[in-house]
């Protein structure tokens, strides 16, 4: 993604492209250049006949949210490029760990209880606990509350 150039990849070693990255670390990124990448891969391993057909999608290393036949996959996030980002889905179904004290914030924030209230129950049952890990688990659980409102969950 810093422009190193293709042919080299596979033959230098990990010093040698550490040292790389090092050097380049102020040029912008372009997540292009990993597409790029794989298409000059695949056509050079066809070309010599080292493989027959194309490199399978999941062995690529670009983001691509169609297959060879041009179906929709699942879209896979790349969590370098597109920052951590949950869908509703996946925020509606999320159910914390029986028993730990993130579900019994969970489960009072699905009561209606106030955050303060919240905070004074988890303390008195978990001293351990701090304020602000409280606050944090309060938020998720009402963004989960609220994506499952608006996805029918």
């Amino acid at each position: 993604m810093r422009g190193f150039p293709f042919m080299m990849v596979g033959s230098v070693g990990v010093p040698a492209l550490e040292s790389y990255v090092l050097h380049n670390y102020d040029k912008r990124v372009n997540p292009n250049l990993l597409v790029e990448y794989d298409q000059w891969l695949e056509a050079t391993l066809l070309e010599e006949g080292v493989i027959d057909k194309p490199i399978h999608i999941d062995l690529k290393l670009g983001f691509y949210v169609t297959d060879e036949e041009g179906n929709e996959r699942h879209k896979r996030r790349d969590i370098n490029l597109m920052g951590v980002v949950k869908s509703k889905e996946e925020v509606a179904a999320f159910k914390p760990r029986k028993g730990s004290k993130k579900t019994l914030v969970f489960e009072l924030i699905e009561k209606g209880v106030k955050t303060k209230d919240i905070i004074a129950v988890v303390q008195e049952e978990f001293p351990d606990t701090t304020e602000n890990t409280i606050k944090v688990w309060c938020s998720q659980a009402r963004k989960r509350e609220k994506a499952r409102e608006e996805t029918d969950f």
